[in-house]
């Protein structure tokens, strides 16, 4: 029921991604870990497919923006995109449904993601960006709690989704603890030669056939684009 393909991932899953499936995303920051959940949310958006953004990290004015910019037209199609605005609590204000006052109330920040995915219903896309942002206002056992509730609530509704987090600035054990709870594992890396480069590989995903080579990719105005051979480390 409700199976979902993405484009972008067909380089390394050659079939459907099923229902009730949570993957995260790991990379450096400035890799493209944001562009690339974007471009997902784009494809879902122009396939008339409804979508949840949790945003800790960004504006939803400017993801709008960014997503605009790469073809998909939002006027008058609020209802396929709905936000869960952690952001704007910092600058005082938001003009968003659901919206978070204070990053440190994981208990708020649940009720507003019932709120928003209940009125999408089951099968929709979703971004949470990130769980690195989490961390600053709670401890990694609080966190470790509200992601096992919330990928648990996503995973009953028939949803897939990607969770964003920072490479190399957590414990090794809360980054375990991530990767059990994970459905799927996309893995991002810098290599800096005479250029700097970027690559994606699936590292892990259960129960699903897939490729864990690596994959050149640029950002780009339309979002990532995968280019190359593929490269084994």
């Amino acid at each position: 029921m409700f199976p979902i393909r993405f484009s972008s991932l067909k380089v390394f899953v050659n079939s459907e991604i099923p229902s009730g499936t949570n993957i995260l995303l790991v990379g450096p920051p400035g890799v493209g870990k944001t562009a690339f959940c974007e471009t997902l949310l784009c494809e879902c958006l122009r396939n008339r497919d409804e979508a949840l953004y949790i945003t800790l990290d960004h504006d939803p004015k400017d993801i709008r923006v960014r997503i605009s910019k790469r073809g998909t037209d939002l006027v008058g199609e609020k209802k396929k995109l709905v936000f869960v605005d952690g952001y704007s609590w910092l600058v005082g204000e938001s003009n968003e449904r659901f919206n978070v006052r204070n990053l440190s109330n994981l208990s708020d920040l649940s009720v507003k993601i019932f709120g928003a995915s209940s009125e999408l219903g089951e099968g929709f896309s979703f971004v949470f960006d990130s769980i690195s942002t989490l961390l600053v206002y709670n401890s990694e056992n609080e966190v470790e709690r509200f992601l096992e509730s919330n990928m648990a609530r996503m995973k009953h509704v028939n949803s897939v989704g990607f969770w964003i987090v920072e490479q190399g600035i957590h414990s090794e054990r809360f980054y375990s603890t991530l990767r059990h709870r994970a459905d799927g594992i996309l893995e991002m890396r810098f290599e800096e030669n005479e250029e700097l480069k970027r690559f994606i590989r699936m590292h892990t995903f259960k129960g699903i056939s897939h490729s864990t080579s690596w994959k050149p990719f640029v950002v780009s105005e339309e979002g990532i684009v995968t280019i190359g051979e593929e490269k084994h480390l």
